[in-house]
C-alpha cells in the first residue's frame, strides 16, 4: 500500500513537472520571438520610444517563462535522482536566477513605459536580462551534461548532444555577456536606444532558440512515457 501511494505521488509530481516544463519552454520560445518582432520594429524607427519598453517587458516575460521550465527541469531531475525521496519538494522550491531576473526586468519595463526615466531604466533592465541568461547559462550547462552522463543512448549519439547542448548554452553565455556590455554603454549615453533594442533583439534570438530546444525535449520525453 505504502510503495502504490509513493508510486503514484511520484507520478503526480513528475507530471506536474511535465506541464510546467512544456509550458515554460514554449512560453520563452514564443515570447522570444515577439521580442524579436519588437526589437526589429523599434531598430526600423517605428515609434522606437513606445516600442523599447514593450520590448523589455516582453523579454523580462521569456525570462520568466524561462526560470519556470529550467525550474521544472530540475524538479525533474531531481526526482529521477533520488529516486521519489524529494517528492515533498515544490516548484516553489525551484527558484531560478532567470525568474527572479525576468520579473525584475518586467517591472523595469513597465516603469519604463509609464515615462519614468524611460532610457535610464531601459538600459538597466537590459542589463538585468542580459546578467540572467549569462548566470543561468551555467546551471543550464550542468543540468545538461548530468542529462547526458544519465543517458543510456550509444556513445556517439551522447557525443552529438553533447556538441548541440554546449551550442546552445555557449550562445547563450556569450549573448548575456554581450548584452551586458551593450547594457553599460547605453547607460553611459551612447546611444541608449538602439543599443537597448539591439540588446532586447540578441536576447530574444538566444532565448527563442533556448525555448525551442526546450520545448523539443519536453516532447521527446513525454512521447517517451506514453
Amino acid at each position: 500500500m505504502a510503495a502504490e501511494e509513493h508510486a503514484y505521488a511520484h507520478a503526480q509530481t513528475e507530471g506536474v513537472s511535465m506541464r510546467y516544463l512544456l509550458s515554460g519552454s514554449i512560453g520563452e520560445g514564443a515570447a522570444g520571438a515577439a521580442a524579436v518582432v519588437v526589437s526589429i520594429a523599434g531598430l526600423a524607427a517605428f515609434n522606437a520610444g513606445m516600442l523599447i519598453p514593450i520590448a523589455i517587458i516582453v523579454i523580462g516575460g521569456a525570462l520568466t517563462f524561462e526560470g519556470t521550465a529550467r525550474a521544472a527541469r530540475f524538479n525533474r531531475m531531481l526526482m529521477e535522482v533520488s529516486r521519489g525521496e524529494f517528492r515533498e519538494m515544490e516548484m516553489g522550491g525551484g527558484v531560478t536566477v532567470e525568474l527572479i531576473g525576468g520579473l525584475v526586468t518586467m517591472a523595469l519595463g513597465v516603469l519604463a513605459l509609464l515615462q519614468v526615466s524611460m532610457m535610464e531604466l531601459a538600459p538597466i533592465a537590459a542589463i538585468v536580462a542580459s546578467a540572467s541568461i549569462l548566470m543561468g547559462s551555467a546551471t543550464t550547462a550542468r543540468m545538461n551534461a548530468i542529462t547526458i552522463q544519465r543517458s543510456k543512448e550509444p556513445e556517439e549519439a551522447r557525443a552529438l548532444a553533447h556538441v548541440a547542448m554546449t551550442s546552445g548554452t555557449t550562445l547563450q553565455a556569450f549573448v548575456g555577456l554581450g548584452g551586458v556590455v551593450l547594457g553599460i554603454l547605453a547607460i553611459s549615453g551612447v546611444y541608449p536606444g538602439i543599443l537597448t533594442l539591439v540588446t532586447t533583439l540578441s536576447l530574444g534570438f538566444a532565448l527563442l532558440i533556448g525555448g525551442s530546444a526546450l520545448t523539443g525535449m519536453a516532447t521527446m520525453i513525454r512521447g517517451e512515457q506514453r
